[in-house]
């Protein structure tokens, strides 16, 4: 059965890479799609996935844009006021299993994510923008 991660960009459209927890090298699409050196996971274990963004992301030049649909996703996923907004790119994936090997997505799954995503972050950006 194939499995996906589910890629979050700050702006345009998220996309599907497909996810094969066997492969030694499967971080090398996660570094790739985020633009990064380090990453950082979030496990959300009520739906059993891990977030992951760029460790870097407030200390780099030039500063990553801000993804609402990712910090929404967090948001609605943890339902508790968040620590911090997130930046760049994101990816999603499951969690590990007992190998330590980080499991893909679903189809199903990853259709769920994309609809949490886009429901949390217009949440977000009317939150922000009538705060401002």
């Amino acid at each position: 059965m194939t499995s996906y991660a589910l890629v979050i960009p700050p702006a345009g459209e998220m996309c599907t890479i497909e996810w094969d927890a066997t492969d030694p090298h499967q971080f090398v699409p996660l570094y790739r799609e985020i633009g990064c050196t380090q990453v950082e996971p979030l496990e959300i274990h009520d739906y059993d996935i891990t977030l992951w963004t760029d460790e870097e992301a407030l200390i780099v030049e030039p500063v990553p844009a801000w993804n609402p649909r990712t910090t929404g996703l967090v948001l609605l996923a943890c339902g508790r006021p968040l620590r911090q907004s997130y930046l760049g790119t994101a990816v999603v994936t499951g969690t590990a299993n007992e190998d330590g090997q980080t499991l893909g997505l679903s189809a199903e799954t990853v259709a769920d994510l994309v609809r949490i995503a886009e429901r949390g972050g217009n949440h977000v950006v009317d939150v922000f923008s009538r705060a401002t």
